[in-house]
């Protein structure tokens, strides 16, 4: 046989019917995998409810933790205060020095400074102070007094190791923080004393608010007395300076050298505008005189005597006009021409003279202006020279004059701030302000006991979820049917319940411990003839709901061999109701314990087996003898006999198969109970002569790689497999809802 006809294609069941040979039967194509499905929402749903007994129990050992935890938990109470922190000026007495040592300079930002602030209230030496306020017996002393010029620092005493461990652990239970969107820093402390913990916070703000002001002082006190020294520097230095320039302005003689006294400026600046007016002046003058010396018309029609030159051209023009008509009509020896060339020749001559009048008179004011520009040019050059010896003594004059005005305004300033110095330090201002001081809690702050159980439930039921989880991964057993589809590729075409413990008239399917401790609750076995005893029960239906699935085959199967993958899996059962039911629709059937090495059929019966299949097959006894009528109308029982050496070729001889095709034709339908397929051979070997084969499965204790390898197995061997039956299944579990539906199950129930 080949690999491909090993693998599983799709066919129908066709059972033996007498016309088939048994080799038609043993290789008939088995039953197809399904394509496994991708698992969806409600899988998972159905995993944690499967597993909520292992979530409970979880859940409730952590809710259990965490409720001692929050009871043996010592009771804190917390304490809490506020203060406001204001942006500081930072100048102290109009100097750039600030109160806390210039570091308020580079607080352009409001968030640096709460954050510096922060640090301040967490810093080790300000835990040492509330340490030393909180061992002695007494406060510290008032502020001291910083209006007066007399101040004397406390004497710095080394903290004791007593202060410094007790100052670590303030420090370690002290919480700073900074209220969102304000400048509002608050301290909070625990402590299982009530007015320690409100103690310790108004100390931290006490101390705080003291080494404030203590910083104030210390900075006013440094800058009085710095004051202090640079006035009696300063008032030397202006007298000297005064004594100067008293001594330098006697020896040069300077009578004012700023631009409101200074004479020599004011005239050189004179001087300069007026040889800026000549320098114009003569070159008008001198542009004229050029232009008429060279015959510019234009220019000289802007003169005085332009204007009679004008007539005398105008007059000119006139007689050559007439002296050119009378020309050409009488000739030139006409009188009247000789007349007018007469005056023409006069015109001509008073023409040049008045051009040579004008430029003479143009010369003469070029020639003036030439010698004005001279004699101021001069004189500039004159006071030039004096204002620039000014200039040099003026120098030195101003040098002075500045150095005495420099150290005047120092010393008045200082004056005045020295004069400011007591007043600021009298007012004691801080830019920190007590909000909310320290108040006695009234009820402690933990252990909260809601919040740490909300917390335990949270923490509980994630955890009790991931435990399922893992449960589930680790759970190699076949539970929901999916699993049986999933792993050998087999339907299933029954599901029996597990059969109910009758405690006080109630039935159960076991103890919550046992499911609390995450063990699976022990199923009682049930009655072997349930199917007969109680006919009403749920598991009896389930028996007539698997005799309908293997009736509805395409032909009702004969000879059914009933096998499982391990023992104790509820096979020998299965097969003894599943006869009981095919025996109550009417028909004959024969019930074979085909299982020779643990026969148990006969006990169900409470008989005695002397004789039986094992007789029958060695020929000790015949079919009369070993054919056993039951209780059940229809039903007949052979049961298994002694224990013979060799169970396995007993069962695949000649005679088990000439018996078989016997009792196809006496009985409607043959059920055989054979041992488990993976620990002997005897129901491999059986289900070849079988028309249909129901491998049984127990729920939750069949593992998946046993059932994965009988079906391998019984594939092999070309065995009829119809499908799984799976035996002891919790109806409780939500994947066997969608099977048998909440209101049978209950109906069921209520009427076992």
């Amino acid at each position: 046989m080949n690999s491909s006809e090993s693998s599983r294609p799709d066919s129908t069941i066709v059972p033996y019917n007498g016309s088939r040979s048994i080799e038609e039967v043993r290789f008939a194509a088995p039953y197809a995998a399904p394509t496994p499905k991708e698992p969806t929402l409600r899988d998972y749903w159905h995993i944690l409810l499967r597993r909520k007994w292992a979530i409970a129990t979880f859940l409730l050992i952590v809710m259990t933790l965490v409720s001692i935890i929050s009871l043996r938990m010592q009771a804190k109470y917390e304490s809490f205060g506020r203060i406001a922190v204001a942006r500081e000026t930072p100048e102290v007495l109009g100097l750039h020095n600030d109160s806390t040592g210039g570091i308020a300079n580079a607080f352009d930002d409001i968030s640096l400074l709460l954050e510096t602030q922060v640090q301040v209230l967490r810093s080790e030496q300000l835990s040492v102070d509330v340490a030393h306020r909180l061992r002695s017996a007494a406060p510290k002393g008032p502020i001291p007094d910083v209006s007066s010029n007399v101040f004397t620092p406390t004497a710095f005493k080394p903290p004791t190791p007593e202060e410094l461990s007790l100052a670590g652990r303030l420090r370690s239970s002290l919480t700073v923080t900074i209220v969102p969107r304000t400048q509002i820093i608050e301290l909070r402390y625990k402590d299982p004393d009530p007015n320690m913990a409100a103690r310790v916070v108004q100390a931290y703000i006490d101390c705080y608010l003291e080494n404030n002001f203590d910083s104030k002082f210390q900075s006013i006190k440094q800058t009085t007395e710095w004051l202090t020294q640079q006035l009696s520097d300063l008032q030397s230095k202006v007298e000297v300076s005064q004594e100067k320039l008293v001594k330098y302005q006697r020896e040069h003689n300077i009578v004012g050298v700023d631009d409101k006294t200074n004479i020599t400026t004011s005239r050189l600046d004179d001087l300069n505008k007026q040889l800026t007016d000549a320098e114009l002046d003569r070159i008008l003058k001198q542009t004229r005189f050029e232009g008429a010396k060279h015959g510019d018309a234009e220019l000289i029609a802007k003169t005085d005597s332009g204007a009679l030159i004008g007539k005398l051209r105008d007059n000119e023009a006139e007689v050559n006009n007439k002296l050119a008509q009378l020309t050409v009509t009488y000739g030139p020896a006409y009188p009247r021409v000789q007349e007018l060339k007469s005056q023409l020749a006069q015109t001509e001559q008073a023409i040049a003279a008045e051009q040579k009048k004008m430029l003479a008179g143009l010369q003469s004011d070029y020639v003036v202006a030439l010698q004005r520009e001279k004699m101021l040019r001069a004189e500039f050059e004159k006071q030039k020279s004096a204002s620039n010896t000014l200039n040099e003594s003026a120098i030195q004059y101003n040098i002075l004059k500045r150095d005495v005005d420099t150290n005047r305004q120092l010393y008045e300033g200082l004056l005045q701030r020295l004069k400011e110095a007591g007043v600021v330090a009298g007012l004691k201002s801080s830019n920190i302000t007590v909000i909310d001081p320290a108040r006695v809690p009234k009820s402690p702050s933990e252990p909260n006991t809601p919040r740490n159980l909300a917390l335990g439930f949270i923490i509980g039921l994630l955890g009790g979820i991931g435990l399922a989880v893992v449960i589930e991964l680790m759970d190699n057993t076949v539970n929901p049917p999916e699993d049986v589809e999933t792993t050998s590729g087999l339907p299933v075409i029954g599901l029996v319940p597990a059969t109910r413990q009758i405690v006080d008239g109630k039935s159960k399917s076991g103890s919550g411990f046992e499911k609390l401790a995450l063990r699976k609750p022990a199923m009682v076995s049930p009655p072997p003839l349930l199917a007969h005893e109680r006919p009403q029960s749920q598991i009896a239906e389930a028996y007539r709901a698997l005799r309908t699935s293997v009736l509805l085959s395409s032909t009702p199967p004969k000879v059914i061999l009933v096998t499982s993958a391990l023992p104790q899996e509820g096979k020998t059962t299965t097969a003894t109701n599943l006869a009981i039911v095919l025996a109550q629709r009417g028909g004959r059937v024969l019930l074979i314990d085909g299982d020779l090495r643990r026969p148990r059929i006969h006990k169900f019966f409470k008989a005695t087996q002397v004789s039986g299949l094992s007789t029958l097959l060695n020929g000790q006894d015949d079919i009369a003898k070993v054919l056993i009528t039951t209780p059940v109308p229809d039903l007949y029982a052979i049961f298994a006999g002694p224990t013979p050496p060799q169970p396995a070729e007993m069962l695949s001889s000649d005679q088990m198969r000439r018996h078989l095709a016997e009792w196809r034709n006496e009985f409607d339908h043959i059920v055989i109970d054979s041992p488990p397929i993976l620990s002997v051979t005897d129901a491999a070997l059986l289900s070849v002569e079988a028309d249909s084969v129901l491998l049984v499965i127990r729920s939750g204790q069949t593992t998946k790689d046993a059932l994965r390898r009988a079906s391998d197995l019984l594939i092999q061997v070309r065995a009829r497999v119809q499908g799984v039956v799976v035996n002891a299944i919790d109806m409780d579990q939500p994947h066997y809802y969608y099977y048998y539906g909440a209101n049978y199950g209950a109906y069921y129930r209520d009427n076992a």
